[in-house]
């Protein structure tokens, strides 16, 4: 497989959680200790995503965490701007940690698949 396909395949997947968990999320509100994770995961895959999708035109995993992370830092300073939307810091903390993750896995993955 090709750099991209690898990247590719990932976003897909990443994607698939996503929707796997949307249609679970009402009942996994429910059990206890899970609510800040139910709650968080989708700004964290929405990073992920972001990030890896940037870094197929940018060419290096590393440089696309900036922008992962600060758009969904800005997504969520803007839901104070808008009435139906809440703003929350666990979300902003879920979009860094993806950048975190993201970067990780670019130390691995720019030098498994280099550009």
């Amino acid at each position: 497989m090709t750099r991209n396909q690898v990247l590719i395949t990932i976003i897909f997947f990443c994607l698939q959680c996503l929707v796997f968990f949307s249609v679970f999320r009402s009942s996994l509100f429910n059990v206890e200790g899970l609510g800040l994770i139910v709650g968080s995961f989708p700004n964290f895959i929405g990073g992920v995503v972001v990030c890896l999708s940037i870094s197929i035109f940018e060419g290096r995993v590393s440089y696309s965490i900036f922008y992962g992370v600060l758009g969904g830092v800005l997504y969520e300073i803007l839901q104070l701007l808008i009435t139906s939307r809440t703003f929350d810091y666990f979300d902003i903390l879920a979009s860094v940690l993806a950048g975190v993750v993201v970067f990780l896995f670019g130390i691995v993955f720019d030098k498994t698949f280099p550009s």
